[in-house]
């Protein structure tokens, strides 16, 4: 959970500010109706924007990716509603035109009276950087905002990733199929993963087109998505045989 104040002293430029933003990913908070109280640098200039003050009061309808709101209120909603922090991929469109599947990670909002009322937000394209990476900056600028203990426990600082896929891969994927998504969760490309598993880069689109055909998924993002709702991350324990 975090509190109002520690958002608003942030908006208002306090001593984290230019620490959180150094981190190259998005970070905002928006209230119950979407509104953005405050924001960094790299969600104004993924929005098009000019400075963080565009960004303030607007709601995602009014920004680029405005086509995209039905689905982030509704993920705000949903961790308001259990006052709990989730993570989510959110299709949004950049300034420049590009589609990107965002991972975002929303911690709930609360006021003094202990009330929901907004959301704070970490974001970034997964498929920008590994995913421990993204996780260790998730628990830095959580933690900044006194967000430790309601992170989840594969996103906290120090904490071993959390390895369960019995029901959603070992269950249905060949160990070498497991083996891509592993790359693939690393941040890997599938040129990259052909090298660390020694075969060709056509093999490679050969599994990942089975992997998307067993998980009833149609893109790779798509995996990833399922993969973080689950805490699925596979960082350990790779065979690479």
């Amino acid at each position: 959970m975090v509190k109002l104040e520690s958002v608003l002293q942030f908006a208002a430029g306090d001593e984290r500010y230019e620490r959180i933003n150094a981190f190259p990913v998005t970070v905002y908070a928006k209230d119950g109706t979407g509104r953005y109280l405050a924001g960094n640098h790299c969600i104004s200039r993924l929005a098009g924007l000019s400075s963080v003050s565009d960004l303030l009061d607007k709601t995602d309808r009014e920004l680029c990716w405005g086509a995209s709101f039905d689905t982030l209120i509704a993920n705000d909603h949903e961790v308001m509603d259990r006052g709990e922090a989730l993570f989510r991929i959110e299709p949004v469109v950049d300034a420049l035109g590009h589609a990107v599947n965002m991972l975002s990670l929303k911690l709930p909002v609360q006021n003094l009276a202990a009330e929901c009322v907004g959301v704070l937000g970490i974001s970034l394209n997964p498929l920008d950087y590994r995913a421990s990476d993204f996780f260790d900056m998730v628990a830095q600028i959580a933690q900044s905002f006194g967000a430790k203990q309601d992170l989840p426990q594969f996103a906290q600082a120090g904490a071993a990733p959390v390895v369960d896929a019995r029901e959603i891969l070992l269950k249905r994927l060949t160990p070498r199929e497991q083996d891509c998504v592993r790359c693939l969760v690393k941040g890997m490309s599938a040129k990259e993963t052909a090298q660390v598993l020694n075969l060709s880069y056509r093999t490679i689109e050969v599994y990942f087109e089975k992997i998307k055909s067993k998980l009833g998924v149609h893109k790779k993002t798509e995996i990833l998505s399922l993969l973080y709702d689950n805490e699925a991350l596979l960082l350990n324990e790779t065979s690479f045989k």
